[in-house]
């Protein structure tokens, strides 16, 4: 079990330059990482934290806290409502440092031996096509 210490008295931070109001803010110590819980109202505020938070980075200030880069690592969003009058519950884990993707693995070389062979194979498929092909005619 990891160690979590909540800061429930926190109103705000700052996520990328814009306030959002805080309603549970628990540091898991092991990690670094932030679970932020906040509510938001009206779908353009929804869409706003969105953006913010899918970003591969952002600014996290917290008060008498040093800014810190952060990415989401874990995304709970529920919406309830819809339009201005919409309410939407984020809970979202800030985990410090770039959100890296992972890199695809690269495709194995293949020898010279391999790459002939695969271009007879091609090879005897279109002769077989143009066979076809010439009998139809």
């Amino acid at each position: 079990m990891t160690n979590a210490r909540r800061s429930d008295h926190i109103e705000f931070v700052r996520l990328g330059g814009h306030a959002v109001r805080v309603t549970s803010l628990t540091l898991d110590e092991q990690s670094g990482s932030f679970t932020l819980v906040t509510i938001t109202r009206g779908s353009r505020d929804a869409e706003l934290l969105t953006d913010l938070i899918n970003q591969e980075r952002v600014e996290l200030e917290i008060p008498g806290q040093e800014t810190m880069t952060v990415h989401a690592s874990d995304i709970d969003r529920r919406e309830f409502g819809e339009g201005q009058s919409a309410i939407t519950r984020f809970s979202v884990v800030l985990s410090p440092g770039e959100h890296v993707p992972p890199c695809p693995p690269e495709p194995l070389e293949q020898s010279l031996e391999e790459r002939i062979a695969a271009l007879e194979v091609e090879i005897r498929e279109l002769r077989a096509m143009v066979n076809r092909i010439d009998k139809q005619s």
